[in-house]
């Protein structure tokens, strides 16, 4: 059977439209947590209490997409075993459609500690399954034409050889089928700098309908381009300006170019969210709209994000694609402030997953998007 012959068939037995298809490693996350009867540190002998829940950029993308009423399918490789099992039970849980995860022998799942005292987050990645992953286990033909919109980001390409491997097929069949793309830069000081990244991400970013950065990392690149005098100061900190994201834009080559930003309030418990796209059709800014609200969780935000804006860009029906939707300012708009407002609520809640539904942000129709 030729290659014609191949897409052909795939194309004639494929299941039902998956809305969002992403791709990438899930780990387990243990975050430390006071016991229940108030007694940690009282005895030196005592264990420490955690909370062990599951999370990765790509999974909890999907995750929050399903929450938001859409259906989405997560690409993985995970260990046989208990261990494995519990990612797959929580995932499954969600709603989320694991027909294309695959599992393996002799290899374990990665898992990272969250330390709030220090606000930092450690990973224990490197020999994980996902590492040791072969692009040959999955049918990407399938999976590209069972997709209405593909997701990555550019933490799985450094991850290793294999993972890498397995990235670029993940990117190239979903140009080969026409499936939009995003990509979420998701720049991690331990796996690259952000020069690496964008010279590995270059060349693919002129297919990707979404490109996503958070407001470091695009500062970061606004130097490196020497465009950074475009920037605003916020307090203590340097932010991206809707003048800077859009020229940005221009240098990256990229259709929409969108920048999630938040300020943390010293002292208190809250942030405030907001974000900037720009695209040929202009620019879009929520920053004289941004709120404070409660944060309890300080990881999750941005995918949280991403799901919000994207669950915009899938369900409304403007044209036959949704790439006509991303190229409607008016429904970039939409989608900016619902990517803020779940962003947001996603974090008054423990854990990498979002929880937000339609529900939740219909209880306050003066934000919901």
């Amino acid at each position: 059977m030729t290659t014609a012959q191949r897409r052909s068939t795939v194309r004639q037995s494929a299941s039902a439209s998956i809305d969002l298809m992403t791709f990438g490693e899930a780990m387990l996350r243990y975050t430390p947590v006071p016991p229940l009867d108030g007694k940690e540190g009282q005895d030196p002998s005592a264990g420490q209490h955690f909370l062990q829940t599951v999370g990765g950029a790509e999974v909890n993308v999907s995750v929050g997409v399903v929450r938001l009423g859409l259906s989405s399918s997560w690409v993985s490789l995970l260990p046989m075993g208990h261990l494995g099992d519990m990612v797959i039970n929580q995932v499954e849980r969600t709603g989320v459609d694991l027909r294309f995860c695959q599992r393996a022998a002799n290899c374990h799942v990665g898992i990272y500690h969250v330390d709030p005292e220090h606000k930092t987050v450690h990973y224990q990645r490197s020999d994980s399954a996902f590492t040791r992953i072969q692009s040959t286990l999955y049918d990407w033909m399938t999976i590209a034409n069972t997709s209405r919109w593909a997701h990555a980001t550019g933490i799985t390409p450094m991850l290793g050889s294999h993972a890498r491997a397995a990235w670029v097929k993940f990117v190239l069949e979903a140009k080969e089928f026409d499936v939009p793309l995003s990509i979420d830069f998701n720049h991690r000081p331990a796996l690259s700098t952000v020069q690496e990244l964008y010279y590995f991400l270059e060349p693919y970013l002129s297919q990707v309908q979404l490109f996503i950065l958070s407001s470091s990392s695009a500062i970061e690149l606004a130097r490196m381009f020497e465009i950074a005098n475009l920037a605003e100061v916020l307090g203590d900190d340097v932010v991206p300006s809707a003048k800077l994201i859009s020229e940005l834009r221009r240098r990256l080559k990229c259709k929409v170019l969108a920048v999630a930003c938040s300020e943390k309030h010293e002292g208190v418990e809250q942030q405030s969210r907001w974000c900037i796209v720009a695209s040929e059709a202009g620019e879009v800014s929520n920053f004289d709209e941004r709120k404070k609200t409660k944060l309890v969780e300080s990881l999750g935000g941005g995918d949280a994000w991403v799901a919000g804006f994207l669950s915009v860009i899938l369900s409304e029906d403007v044209g036959p694609s949704p790439v006509e939707n991303i190229e409607d300012i008016d429904i970039l708009t939409k989608a900016a402030k619902r990517g803020d407002r779940v962003a947001a609520l996603s974090q008054q809640k423990m854990g990498d997953f979002s929880t937000v539904t339609m529900a939740d942000l219909q209880r306050d129709k003066d934000l919901v998007a």
